[in-house]
């Protein structure tokens, strides 16, 4: 795992997740105590240049259920507005 160091320490201090959706390339180590997700989803812009767009909204969706289901189990609502 790669290290990352170009984060503030009080930004680094201050979460509470984080979340890595790395699949085949290494995941970022950041030096912070916040619970660690990983999800790892398939790089959507490795996809032929014609099916560009529909790899993204399909990662976009994951990313999404994955984000409503996590403050579900939270108790925090989510209230995400579509960007598409």
């Amino acid at each position: 795992m790669a290290p990352v160091d170009d984060l503030s320490e009080n930004f680094l201090r201050s979460l509470d997740f984080v979340v890595t959706l790395c699949a085949e390339e290494i995941c970022p180590v950041l030096p912070t105590n916040a619970k660690r997700l990983h999800w790892p989803l398939p790089d959507p812009a490795a996809v032929p240049a014609g099916e560009l767009n529909d790899a993204f909204r399909s990662t976009r969706d994951v990313i999404e259920a994955r984000l409503v289901d996590l403050g579900s189990q939270l108790k925090i609502p989510m209230n995400l507005a579509r960007l598409s």
